[in-house]
């Protein structure tokens, strides 16, 4: 190859490595998704008032911090082995990472067992129906399993 290919394939390179890092600081466009995930924890110390009509409250912690309030709760199946399916509406009121803060609802699904009155197994599946303040416009789903000891860990991403 004579001297003027190798510059030709340098200044390939040199402009291919520029426009790769122009790409890479570009932000990331909007409606891009962010992954979250944490814990519920029953509010047993009564943090969480602003929807005193919440039929279940719990204090969230992780990528999302506030309350999560049960608003309606209404059981859909029930076999004679114990499995439930419930469903109703849930209301987020917090901050994501601290800084976009607000509330979101839900539409939810939970599938549960209990066995001797005790829940074996939880499971529900949230999607986000709406949102204001820093969570207007937000879409997505979260996924949450029930712990043995009331608490639920949550997952999911969040789309702006």
């Amino acid at each position: 190859m004579s001297k003027q290919g190798f510059r030709h394939i340098g200044l390939a390179m040199s402009l291919a490595t520029m426009i790769a890092g122009a790409l890479a600081a570009t932000p990331v466009a909007a409606g891009s998704q962010t992954q979250v995930r944490g814990l519920l924890t029953p509010d047993t110390a009564g943090v969480c008032s602003e929807d005193a009509a919440s039929v279940a409250t719990y204090t969230v912690t992780g990528d999302l911090t506030g309350c999560w309030y049960i608003d309606e709760w209404t059981i859909r199946n029930e076999t004679p082995s114990g499995a439930i399916q419930a469903s109703g509406r849930e209301l987020f009121s917090g901050c994501l990472d601290g800084s976009r803060c607000g509330h979101f609802w839900t539409k939810y699904t939970f599938t549960y067992k209990v066995v001797d009155g005790v829940e074996t197994h939880g499971r529900c599946h949230h999607p986000i129906v709406r949102g204001d303040g820093g969570f207007a416009g937000v879409r997505g789903v979260l996924q949450m399993h029930d712990l043995p000891n009331g608490c639920a860990v949550y997952s999911g991403h969040l789309s702006f």
